[in-house]
């Protein structure tokens, strides 16, 4: 039996979505270009319609609609599977007491796989890299070779191929065994990074259409990542670990630090690649707007 195609693809996994939400699965939403705030389920938020495929342009009908169809975004959903467990058991354990959360090796490579991911599927970041990666095509001599390409496709109907070339660039971006591949450099830089674990016991972080704040002083070196968890608990990644911190800690945020941190956690990033702030409870969001 042929597998259903999913259209409707998450850039934010909505598993992590629901750790913002109550118990209908609902979230509020502040939507940075509009400034408007609004309740909605997390099935409705951080998705576009076949952002991870590409349509074949003029190919014959037994090749299908899509180059490799929802290849990427069963990669995505298998990965999701494998981090959801481990997430979700992180916030019941700091929510029940513990105050030292410690990741095998395994764990902290799925992890650090899970966080890239964040980052290269977000719409933004996706077409930036994309884009970058036509410029490079564009600025080289692929003149007689595309000649050739394009010759071959006519001759055998198989359409136009842009759409394997666009397709070919999306897969190698998430690809961590191609050497230099976008996936393959991000895994290298924060891998090893070491991390702590904040704990606002009464809520209030917030998540976004970009769930991730990463600090960099220089540009290139990561210093800090932010990966908020749920509203109660966020994971802190760093470079170096500051004193007197030990890895594994879980840090009880007192809530002039957890207001000054969630105010000031998205304005970093432009309202392009992080439109959506997203939290359990109004309050949280309208206190973030009025600052």
């Amino acid at each position: 039996m042929k597998k259903q195609h999913t259209t409707k693809q998450h850039y934010v996994p909505r598993f992590l979505l629901k750790q913002f939400s109550g118990d209908d699965n609902h979230v509020f939403v502040l939507n940075r270009m509009s400034n408007k705030i609004y309740r909605t389920s997390v099935d409705s938020i951080c998705y576009e319609n076949d952002i991870y495929d590409e349509k074949w342009e003029g190919v014959i009908e037994e090749l299908g609609k899509y180059v490799l169809d929802n290849q990427i975004e069963d990669h995505l959903a298998d990965l999701e599977a494998k981090v959801s467990p481990l997430i979700k058991q992180i916030v019941v354990s700091i929510k029940s007491g513990d105050r030292r959360v410690r990741f095998t090796e395994e764990k902290q490579g799925l992890i650090s796989e899970f966080i890239i991911t964040l980052y290269l599927r977000n719409p933004y970041m996706l077409k930036t890299i994309i884009d970058y990666y036509d410029e490079v095509a564009d600025e080289q001599d692929c003149e007689a070779m595309m000649y050739v390409v394009n010759y071959l496709f006519d001759t055998a109907k198989w359409g136009n191929p842009r759409s394997l070339l666009v397709y070919s660039i999306k897969a190698g971006i998430f690809s961590k065994e191609i050497e230099g591949s976008p996936y393959n450099i991000t895994y290298k830089q924060i891998s090893n990074l070491k991390y702590v674990f904040w704990y606002a016991k009464e809520g209030g972080i917030i998540t976004s259409s970009f769930p991730l704040h990463i600090f960099s002083a220089d540009g290139e070196r990561v210093e800090r990542i932010i990966c908020p968890l749920s509203s109660e608990v966020a994971l802190v990644l760093f470079d170096s670990i500051p004193y007197p911190l030990k890895e594994g800690m879980v840090i009880e945020i007192d809530e002039n630090n957890l207001r000054r941190n969630m105010s000031l956690f998205y304005r970093t990033h432009s309202k392009e690649i992080a439109r959506l702030l997203i939290a359990q409870d109004e309050e949280t969001l309208n206190r973030i707007k009025k600052n």
